[in-house]
C-alpha cells in the first residue's frame, strides 16, 4: 500500500539557497528561495514518475545550496527509500523531522517508513503525533490502521480505519484495512464484504479485460450457462479458495477457470471445472464472471461454515523431478519411488517457497511445473498476485 506523498514546494528553506548557482534562461528577479522551490517541483515530478536518479540528481543540488532544507531531505529520504537505501531514508527523515516537528505530512510518512523497515514503536510515534497535527488527514488514520493491524492491535486497525471512513467514506485503502482486520479477527461476514474493495485501491490490477457481462452474484445461472472464475490471487490462495468450485459449479451448467499455467493441474482436480485457460484470447463465451477470492463472500462463508475437508491435489504422472519433490513432496526432503497419485502435503518452509513465487524447475509436463518466460505478453493471465 503506497501511502508516501510527494513533499509540497511550498515549504520555504530557512534562509538558504544563496550559493545555489541560477540558470542564464532564469529571469534576473528569481530569489533563490524560489529558485529552489522551482527544483523542489522537478524533483517531485521525478519522484511521482519514477524517475529515481533524476530526483537524486536534483535534490542532491537544492541540499548542496541548502543542506537544511527540510522538504527537500524530506523527499530525499523517500527517493533513497523507494531505491532500497532505508538506513539513508530514515535518516533523512528524521532530520527533516528535527527542522520541522510541526509538518504532519512528515510525521506521517515517517510512520509507514518505520513501520516498512520493523520499527513499529517509532512508527506508533510518527502516526499518533501526525494525526494529533492534522486530525482530519483520512491516509494518515490508514497509515495508522495499517500499522496497527501489522502490531496485531486488531480492534484498534479497525477503529482507526472507521475513523478515516468519516472523513471519506469512498476511502479504499481504510475499507481494505477493516477487511483484513475482520477475516484476521474472524469476523467473516464484515471481513468478506470490505475484502471487496480490494479491486479500487491504488495501483491494483484490472481484473480482466473489459466486458459488459456481469459479474456474478451467487444465483443460478441459466440453463447452458458457463460461468468464468478469475484466480486472482497468489499460488497459495488460489489452492485455498479452489474448495468453492464445487459450489459455485452447482449454480451453473459449466465452469471455466482463468489462471495460470503452473496451476492448472491443481483446478482441473476440482469437482466440477470443464475449462482451464491461461490467455484471454483463449477465454471462452460466458454469462457471469467472478473473482476466485469472491466465492466464500458469495457463499455466506463463517469460521463455521468453511467447507472442508480441503480437496488434495495430487500429482499427475511420475515424479516431475528432484527439486520440485523437494518443495512438494513428503516435506523430508526425499523424492520418493513413486510420485503417482502422492499428496502434496507440505511443510510450513516449503509452503512459503511455492505460495511466493512460481516454481523454478523445468520437470515434468503433466506437473506445469515449467517457469514461463519473464518477458511473456501482456495477456497472460497471472497467478501470483497478491
Amino acid at each position: 500500500m503506497e501511502l508516501i506523498e510527494p513533499i509540497p514546494g511550498a515549504l520555504e528553506p530557512k534562509g538558504e539557497g544563496a550559493g545555489l548557482p541560477v540558470p542564464a534562461t532564469a529571469p534576473p528577479s528569481v530569489s533563490p528561495q524560489q529558485r529552489l522551490a522551482e527544483l523542489l517541483a522537478v524533483a517531485n515530478e521525478h519522484e511521482a514518475a519514477g524517475r529515481f536518479a533524476e530526483a537524486d540528481a536534483v535534490l542532491s543540488q537544492i541540499l548542496a545550496a541548502a543542506p537544511d532544507f527540510p522538504a527537500a531531505l524530506h523527499l530525499a529520504g523517500i527517493v533513497a527509500f523507494r531505491q532500497g537505501r532505508s538506513a539513508e531514508a530514515v535518516e533523512k527523515m528524521e532530520r527533516s523531522i528535527a527542522l520541522n516537528p510541526q509538518a504532519p505530512l512528515f510525521q506521517r510518512n515517517a510512520c509507514e517508513i518505520y513501520r516498512r523497515v520493523g520499527r513499529y514503536d517509532d512508527a506508533l510515534a510518527a502516526g499518533r503525533r501526525s494525526v494529533e497535527l492534522d486530525p482530519n488527514d483520512s491516509r494518515a488514520l490508514v497509515n495508522l490502521s495499517v500499522l496497527h493491524y501489522h502490531r496485531l492491535e486488531l480492534d484498534d486497525a479497525i477503529a482507526c480505519a472507521e475513523r478515516a471512513l468519516t472523513l471519506d467514506r469512498d476511502l479504499p485503502g481504510a475499507h481494505f484495512g477493516i477487511a483484513e482486520a475482520s477475516l484476521l479477527g474472524g469476523d467473516l461476514q464484515r471481513g468478506w464484504e470490505e475484502y471487496e474493495w480490494r479491486f479500487r485501491l491504488a495501483g491494483a490490477r484490472p481484473l480482466m479485460p473489459s466486458t459488459e457481462r456481469p459479474q456474478w452474484d451467487g444465483r443460478k445461472l441459466p440453463a447452458g450457462a458457463t460461468l468464468l472464475l478469475i484466480c486472482d490471487q497468489g499460488y497459495g490462495d488460489v489452492i485455498q479458495f479452489a474448495r468453492y468450485i464445487r459450489w459455485a459449479a452447482k449454480r451453473c451448467s459449466s465452469v471455466a477457470v482463468a489462471c495460470s499455467r503452473e496451476l492448472q493441474a491443481v483446478i482441473l482436480q476440482q469437482k466440477g471445472v470443464d475449462q482451464v485457460f491461461d490467455r484471454w484470447e483463449d477465454m471462452p463465451e460466458f454469462a457471469a464472471y467472478c473473482p476466485l477470492s469472491g466465492l466464500p463472500r458469495l457463499a455466506g462463508t463463517r469460521v463455521e461454515t468453511i467447507p472442508a475437508p480441503i480437496p488434495t491435489p495430487r500429482r499427475r504422472g511420475r515424479s516431475a523431478c528432484r527439486r520440485c519433490c523437494r518443495r512438494v513432496g513428503s516435506g523430508s526432503g526425499s523424492p520418493g519411488r513413486d510420485a503417482r497419485a502422492t499428496p502434496m502435503t507440505m511443510s510450513v518452509r516449503s509452503r512459503s517457497k511455492i505460495w511466493r513465487r512460481s516454481p523454478t524447475c523445468r520437470g515434468s509436463r503433466s506437473f506445469r511445473c515449467r517457469r514461463r518466460p519473464a518477458n511473456r505478453r501482456s495477456d497472460a493471465i497471472g497467478g501470483a498476485r497478491r
